[in-house]
């Protein structure tokens, strides 16, 4: 018995020590553990953030690439003269100063009410109206 007094006297600091050296390791290995799992939240959370954004990026770039081909098609049929303000007043007195210079007494015309246009042509979008005389 005295035996195991003067083994438990000398072991008594080295399992002290080594318990808080152990406790001290779990402590740590739970604050990593911790951490892992919070930096691992915070990728999926950039992640995520930045695939909405390649996404948001790639719907712009669509967006844009649209925009563009409507922007060249109106350019296109507006020089072409297919697109712009109607100038129905101006086809009257055409009308009119073309009888008058032809000698004509009277004309007789009409001008039809706008109806969606049956002409064939890459409109893209755009919705053709047409007046017939």
């Amino acid at each position: 018995m005295a035996d195991a007094k003067k083994i438990y006297t000398e072991l008594h600091q080295p399992l002290l020590r080594s318990g808080a050296i152990l406790g001290g390791l779990l402590i740590l290995m739970s604050a990593a553990g911790a951490f892992n799992s919070y930096m691992s939240k915070a990728r999926q959370d950039a992640e995520q953030t930045f695939q909405g954004l390649v996404l948001d990026y790639r719907t712009a770039l669509q967006s844009e690439q649209i925009l563009h081909t409507e922007t060249e098609r109106f350019a296109l049929l507006t020089a072409q003269g297919i697109v712009g303000a109607e100038p129905r007043l101006r086809w009257v007195e055409d009308v009119r100063d073309t009888a008058a210079r032809a000698g004509l007494v009277s004309i007789s015309y009409e001008i039809e009410p706008r109806e969606p246009s049956t002409m064939a042509m890459a409109t893209g979008s755009y919705q053709l109206f047409s007046s017939l005389m």
